[in-house]
């Protein structure tokens, strides 16, 4: 399943989450080094050009924990804590992998752009020398009493 952006989520909700009806707010204690390392992986992400927020990240984890509690319960077994999140984390981790396969596919596509805009860049001062060596033979055959003129007209252009 593609990964919705910021901006789509928005458009889904709403312009913003705050005085949404839709939304509230919730608050949570985690162990301090949990929550550390969430926000590290949050700006990771953004790092990466994958706008989220924590909230969309804690909105997606508590409905696949939700998604998975409902699914043993509809099968009527007893509610395992440890299969049921291994359930949730297993779908996270799949559309987590989706994303990573996207990113590895936007990094090869800047790499081949970069390589493309090196090679004009080469050519592009390949070419210019050339010109360089055209102009200056082109000039030589430019009688004595003119050269001198089409030199500074030449010299006024590169300035």
């Amino acid at each position: 399943m593609p990964r919705l952006k910021k901006s789509e989520l928005s458009a889904q909700v709403g312009a913003v989450k705050r005085g949404n009806p839709d939304f509230v707010s919730s608050s949570f204690y985690c162990p301090k080094k949990v929550n550390i390392q969430f926000d590290r992986a949050i700006l990771t992400l953004k790092a990466n050009g994958f706008e989220v927020d924590r909230s969309d990240v804690l909105s997606v984890l508590m409905d696949r924990f939700a998604s998975a509690v409902d699914a043993a319960e509809q099968q009527g077994d007893e509610v395992d804590f440890e299969s049921v999140l291994a359930a949730a984390s297993e779908k996270v981790l799949e559309e987590s992998a989706e994303v990573s396969g996207l990113r590895n596919q936007l990094m090869k596509s800047l790499d081949s752009t970069m390589k493309l805009i090196e090679e004009s860049q080469q050519n592009y001062e390949k070419a210019s020398q050339s010109n360089q060596e055209i102009i200056s033979i082109l000039v030589r055959m430019i009688p004595e009493e003119q050269r001198g003129k089409v030199e500074e007209l030449l010299a006024s252009r590169e300035e």
